[in-house]
Parts: structure tokens; C-alpha cells; sequence
């Protein structure tokens, strides 16, 4: 397990950004649930992991290795090979 930082300023600014990225996060889930269809916020949602991936390499200026990149790439794929499917209807019963 990690160890909490030693200086208080820096604790505080984790558990601030725990918080408020926590707190972004499931409100803006919550309010496109309430608007989306579920499928389409599913897929959304599973957007989130590349995004956070991306953003890493563009805010902390982390080195992406080829695994990750090949993951990211397998979800968008599954999400665009997602939307390009004929959608499933309903059969009545009769």
C-alpha cells in the first residue's frame, strides 16, 4: 500500500481532488443516465479509462507504452464496432 504524504498541503490536495473528481464524476453520470439512453451512457462510461489514459500523458506528460495504447484502442474500436450495429427490436409475443 502507499504511505500518505508527509506535507499537509499536499494530503489536502489529494483528498480535495479524491473528492471532487468523485463527485464530478458520479453527478455527471447521474444527469446523462437521466438523459441517455443506457447503452449509449454504457458506452460513454466506457470511454472514461482512455480518456483518463490520454489525459495522463497530456497533463502529467506520462510515457504511454505500447500496451496501453493497444487497450485504448481496443475500447474505442469496441465502442464504434458497437454503434455501427443494427439495433436490436423488440418481438411481440403472438
Amino acid at each position: 500500500g502507499g504511505r500518505a504524504p508527509a506535507d499537509p498541503g499536499a494530503a489536502a490536495g489529494l483528498r480535495g481532488l479524491a473528492a471532487v473528481s468523485t463527485t464530478l464524476a458520479g453527478t455527471t453520470l447521474m444527469g446523462g443516465l437521466a438523459r441517455l439512453p443506457a447503452a449509449t451512457a454504457a458506452l460513454v462510461a466506457t470511454v472514461e479509462p482512455v480518456l483518463t489514459l490520454l489525459w495522463s500523458g497530456v497533463l502529467l506528460d506520462e510515457t504511454l507504452v505500447a500496451a496501453q495504447l493497444a487497450g485504448a484502442a481496443l475500447v474505442i474500436g469496441g465502442v464504434v464496432w458497437s454503434q455501427r450495429a443494427a439495433p436490436v427490436t423488440a418481438v411481440e409475443p403472438g
